[in-house]
Protein backbone atom coordinates (compact mmCIF):
# COMPACT_ATOMS: atom_id res chain seq x y z
CA UNK A 1 0.00 0.00 0.00
CA UNK A 2 1.38 3.39 -0.90
CA UNK A 3 1.56 6.14 1.66
CA UNK A 4 -0.82 8.22 -0.48
CA UNK A 5 -3.35 5.38 -0.53
CA UNK A 6 -3.12 4.98 3.25
CA UNK A 7 -3.63 8.74 3.66
CA UNK A 8 -6.66 8.58 1.35
CA UNK A 9 -8.14 5.61 3.25
CA UNK A 10 -7.59 7.35 6.60
CA UNK A 11 -9.37 10.43 5.21
CA UNK A 12 -12.36 8.31 4.15
CA UNK A 13 -12.49 6.49 7.49
CA UNK A 14 -12.17 9.77 9.43
CA UNK A 15 -15.02 11.36 7.51
CA UNK A 16 -17.20 8.28 8.00
CA UNK A 17 -16.54 8.00 11.74
CA UNK A 18 -17.21 11.72 12.32
CA UNK A 19 -20.44 11.64 10.33
CA UNK A 20 -21.66 8.41 11.96
CA UNK A 21 -20.78 9.52 15.49
CA UNK A 22 -22.76 12.73 14.95
CA UNK A 23 -25.86 10.60 14.31
CA UNK A 24 -25.35 8.74 17.62
CA UNK A 25 -24.41 11.39 20.21
CA UNK A 26 -25.77 14.79 21.13
CA UNK A 27 -22.31 16.19 21.91
CA UNK A 28 -20.55 18.40 19.34
CA UNK A 29 -18.22 16.46 17.02
CA UNK A 30 -16.06 19.04 15.22
CA UNK A 31 -14.52 18.47 11.79
CA UNK A 32 -11.06 19.33 13.14
CA UNK A 33 -9.49 16.07 14.34
CA UNK A 34 -6.44 14.69 16.07
CA UNK A 35 -5.47 11.03 16.26
CA UNK A 36 -4.83 8.83 19.30
CA UNK A 37 -3.01 5.69 18.11
CA UNK A 38 -2.94 2.49 20.15
CA UNK A 39 -0.32 0.21 18.55
CA UNK A 40 -0.14 -3.60 18.81
CA UNK A 41 -3.61 -4.17 20.23
CA UNK A 42 -4.05 -7.65 18.73
CA UNK A 43 -3.15 -10.85 20.53
CA UNK A 44 -0.19 -12.05 18.48
CA UNK A 45 1.32 -14.91 20.48
CA UNK A 46 1.60 -18.35 18.95
CA UNK A 47 1.14 -21.46 21.11
CA UNK A 48 4.95 -21.87 21.23
CA UNK A 49 5.28 -18.41 22.79
CA UNK A 50 6.70 -16.68 19.72
CA UNK A 51 5.19 -13.35 18.75
CA UNK A 52 3.73 -12.38 15.38
CA UNK A 53 3.80 -8.64 16.12
CA UNK A 54 5.94 -6.96 13.47
CA UNK A 55 7.02 -3.90 15.47
CA UNK A 56 6.91 -4.86 19.17
CA UNK A 57 8.93 -1.74 19.99
CA UNK A 58 5.79 0.31 19.20
CA UNK A 59 4.03 -1.14 22.26
CA UNK A 60 3.63 1.19 25.20
CA UNK A 61 3.01 0.09 28.80
CA UNK A 62 -0.54 -0.21 30.03
CA UNK A 63 -3.03 1.30 27.64
CA UNK A 64 -0.41 3.68 26.27
CA UNK A 65 -1.04 5.61 23.11
CA UNK A 66 0.59 8.16 20.84
CA UNK A 67 -1.07 11.45 19.93
CA UNK A 68 -0.82 12.95 16.46
CA UNK A 69 -2.16 16.40 15.67
CA UNK A 70 -2.90 15.59 12.03
CA UNK A 71 -3.47 12.77 9.57
CA UNK A 72 -0.05 13.13 7.96
CA UNK A 73 1.72 12.43 11.27
CA UNK A 74 -0.50 9.42 11.98
CA UNK A 75 0.10 8.05 8.48
CA UNK A 76 3.87 8.48 8.88
CA UNK A 77 3.73 6.39 12.05
CA UNK A 78 1.48 3.65 10.61
CA UNK A 79 3.10 3.22 7.19
CA UNK A 80 6.22 1.02 7.16
CA UNK A 81 7.74 0.76 3.67
CA UNK A 82 4.42 -0.19 2.11
CA UNK A 83 3.19 -2.27 5.04
CA UNK A 84 0.40 -1.23 7.39
CA UNK A 85 -1.56 -2.93 10.20
CA UNK A 86 -3.98 -5.59 8.91
CA UNK A 87 -6.77 -3.85 10.79
CA UNK A 88 -7.20 -0.46 12.43
CA UNK A 89 -10.44 0.16 14.32
CA UNK A 90 -11.53 3.79 14.06
CA UNK A 91 -13.72 5.22 16.83
CA UNK A 92 -14.49 8.48 18.59
CA UNK A 93 -14.58 8.49 22.39
CA UNK A 94 -13.68 12.13 22.98
CA UNK A 95 -14.54 15.51 21.48
CA UNK A 96 -14.44 19.08 22.70
CA UNK A 97 -16.10 22.12 21.17
CA UNK A 98 -12.90 22.65 19.14
CA UNK A 99 -11.46 19.23 18.26
CA UNK A 100 -12.43 15.58 17.89
CA UNK A 101 -10.07 12.83 19.00
CA UNK A 102 -10.20 9.88 16.63
CA UNK A 103 -8.90 6.66 18.18
CA UNK A 104 -6.97 4.29 15.92
CA UNK A 105 -6.72 0.89 17.61
CA UNK A 106 -4.19 -1.09 15.57
CA UNK A 107 -3.35 -4.71 14.95
CA UNK A 108 0.29 -5.66 15.53
CA UNK A 109 0.56 -7.61 12.28
CA UNK A 110 1.50 -5.62 9.17
CA UNK A 111 0.87 -6.41 5.50
CA UNK A 112 1.37 -4.80 2.12
CA UNK A 113 -1.37 -6.94 0.54
CA UNK A 114 -4.72 -5.14 0.54
CA UNK A 115 -6.53 -8.48 0.23
CA UNK A 116 -5.26 -9.31 3.73
CA UNK A 117 -6.59 -6.06 5.20
CA UNK A 118 -9.79 -6.72 7.12
CA UNK A 119 -11.91 -3.85 5.76
CA UNK A 120 -10.87 -3.83 2.10
CA UNK A 121 -14.35 -5.04 1.00
CA UNK A 122 -15.79 -1.80 2.47
CA UNK A 123 -13.31 0.39 0.61
CA UNK A 124 -11.33 1.51 3.64
CA UNK A 125 -8.40 -0.94 3.49
CA UNK A 126 -7.24 -1.56 7.04
CA UNK A 127 -9.66 0.95 8.60
CA UNK A 128 -12.85 -0.32 10.26
CA UNK A 129 -15.23 2.45 11.28
CA UNK A 130 -16.91 1.81 14.63
CA UNK A 131 -19.50 3.76 16.56
CA UNK A 132 -18.96 5.23 20.00
CA UNK A 133 -19.32 2.96 23.04
CA UNK A 134 -22.99 2.42 23.79
CA UNK A 135 -24.48 3.03 27.23
CA UNK A 136 -25.51 -0.12 29.15
CA UNK A 137 -28.89 -1.42 28.01
CA UNK A 138 -29.04 0.90 25.00
CA UNK A 139 -29.22 -2.02 22.53
CA UNK A 140 -32.22 -3.45 24.38
CA UNK A 141 -34.10 -0.16 24.31
CA UNK A 142 -32.59 2.35 21.91
CA UNK A 143 -33.43 5.85 23.06
CA UNK A 144 -31.99 8.04 20.34
CA UNK A 145 -28.82 10.03 20.75
CA UNK A 146 -26.79 9.71 23.93
CA UNK A 147 -23.98 11.47 25.79
CA UNK A 148 -20.56 10.54 24.40
CA UNK A 149 -19.32 10.64 28.01
CA UNK A 150 -22.02 8.42 29.57
CA UNK A 151 -19.33 6.19 31.14
CA UNK A 152 -18.02 9.01 33.32
CA UNK A 153 -21.15 8.74 35.45
CA UNK A 154 -20.62 5.07 36.30
CA UNK A 155 -19.78 4.24 39.93
CA UNK A 156 -16.09 3.77 40.58
CA UNK A 157 -14.77 0.61 42.24
CA UNK A 158 -15.49 0.89 45.94
CA UNK A 159 -18.36 3.38 45.52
Amino acid sequence: MTKDRLRERLGIATQQVVEFTRTQVWNPVPDRVQYRVFANQSYDKRPDGSILTDFPEDSLPGSGFRMFSDAESAVSFLWRDGRVPQWIDVQIEEATDAITTVDLVCCGRYTDNEEHMYYTPWGTGPFGVKGPSLPPGWCDRPQGRFDLYWFQNLPKDGD
